[in-house]
């Protein structure tokens, strides 16, 4: 007698050891996969007032006039195409790539030309050869920010280019960063109002933008 009890006692514990292994692997905590959707103007390159642009684009012009007669082509590229690059941003994508693997898209409302001339220039003049995963330009749906039917659009455009690429999108949170308030904002209110995966961040300047966006991802 003794012994059979021992033995019920033995299988009782076993059968307890079997039950709680079975819960542990099947109970898994799902993990965030976070991809970025950038602008561009403003979040990897310095920009500038209207109202500047267009002074220094006439004093260019007025200086190219009387030199050579006409205005060069190098005076339109250098005031619409050539800025500053933000390096720590640039910086941060590329580390944020290297880390995670997932593809960093870029969500502006430049026409897809000015854009590639950004980009070219980036590239040629700063070595900033990092290469962009998908990118929704302004031309690309006929609407741009901050008009909810552009976030509608590029989140849509998202999904579908992360399962192309086999990326499973049932745990994704999209991070669109902007220089724009207004832009912000309204990504962030059809991100509520259609209950999208989606969180936007305010980038007001490089230091700032980085921490909110790291502050997002931990």
């Amino acid at each position: 007698m003794k012994m059979c009890k021992f033995g019920s006692w033995f299988l009782l514990l076993f059968a307890g050891i079997g039950y709680n292994t079975t819960i542990n692997t099947t109970d898994q905590i799902s993990k965030t996969t976070y991809i970025l959707a950038l602008d561009f103007d403003g979040i990897f390159v310095n920009t500038v007032s209207k109202f500047d642009m267009g002074l220094k684009y006439i004093s260019m012009a007025i200086q190219d006039f009387f030199t050579t007669g006409g205005i060069r082509n190098e005076t339109h590229n250098e005031i619409y195409h050539v800025r500053t690059p933000i390096f720590a941003m640039w910086d941060f994508v590329q580390s944020f790539y290297n880390q995670h693997k997932t593809p960093v898209l870029l969500w502006t409302n430049n026409p897809a030309d000015q854009l590639a001339g950004k980009l070219a220039h980036c590239a040629n003049e700063h070595n900033l050869t990092f290469k962009f995963d998908g990118i929704v330009t302004k031309d690309l749906f006929n609407v741009k920010k901050p008009k909810r039917e552009y976030y509608l659009h590029a989140y849509d455009f998202t999904l579908k280019h992360l399962e192309k690429k086999g990326i499973e999108t049932e745990n994704i949170c999209v991070v669109f960063v902007d220089d724009m308030v207004e832009n912000v904002q309204a990504a962030n209110e059809v991100a509520q109002e259609y209950d999208l995966n989606l969180k936007a961040v305010h980038f007001p300047t490089a230091q700032q933008g980085i921490f909110e966006i790291e502050a997002l991802l931990t």
